[in-house]
């Protein structure tokens, strides 16, 4: 058994997937992920260079969405959120977000 890295992490219980990371003009970690619980599409940003906290916010939550995550930085220095959304047929979804921390679109 390997010794612990880092601060303690509880077990992993299905809570997010389909994860996409970047790093945001504030160097600091943008992520994006399916909430597995919810349906819903996520975004965590990094409150420090670790990542050991984060502001998480729902950005969409209109059915099962947020499957298939990618995310970047556009070229006004605020993240760009490709996500697909199931039911139906399906179909692809982009999400601009509002500032620095992707708190809303």
């Amino acid at each position: 058994m390997l010794p612990a890295q880092g601060p303690q992490r509880q077990p992993w219980t299905a809570k997010g997937g389909f994860t996409s990371v970047t790093i945001g003009d504030d160097g600091l970690g943008l992520i994006s992920y399916h909430d597995e619980n919810n349906g819903s599409l996520k975004v965590a940003h990094c409150s420090n260079v670790a990542c050991t906290q984060a502001t998480i916010t729902t950005l969409d939550s209109e059915g099962d969405v947020g499957h298939y995550t990618s995310i970047t930085i556009g070229a006004d220095g605020l993240g760009l959120i490709s996500y697909f959304a199931s039911g139906g047929n399906g179909y692809l979804k982009v999400l601009h977000c509002g500032n620095l921390f992707c708190t809303g679109s």
